[in-house]
């Protein structure tokens, strides 16, 4: 599952590992469809602003994964751009494009 939450900063040798944990984590905790997604969503917002100091965040999701995106601009990120051929689907071994949405202190609809 691309959509976990993290804050931390990765390169391409941590993916595998950090795609097992928040595979992990997302099986444990989460529910799809019972609405702690968006909860989630907010908390790590609230965290990176309020309490890291953040002024950016940065996030990304599949072009199939609607709710992700619909989620993302209802928190008021704006999409920023396409990483073209970025990942392959571990589901289907299908090489995937990443579109990055992009979220500014300012712009947090809290």
């Amino acid at each position: 599952m691309h959509n976990a939450i993290q804050l931390v900063p990765y390169t391409e040798k941590y993916f595998d590992f950090i795609y097992e944990v928040k595979k992990n984590a997302y099986k444990k905790y989460v529910e799809q469809g019972k609405g702690y997604g968006p909860e989630a969503f907010e908390a790590r917002i609230k965290y990176a602003f309020e309490v890291l100091g953040l002024r950016r965040l940065e996030n990304g999701y599949f072009k199939e994964n609607e709710k992700s995106h619909k989620m993302q601009l209802k928190f008021g990120y704006k999409d920023e751009g396409i990483r073209r051929q970025k990942f392959v689907s571990r589901g289907s071994g299908k090489i995937e494009d990443e579109y990055i949405t992009g979220l500014l202190k300012e712009e947090w609809i809290k």
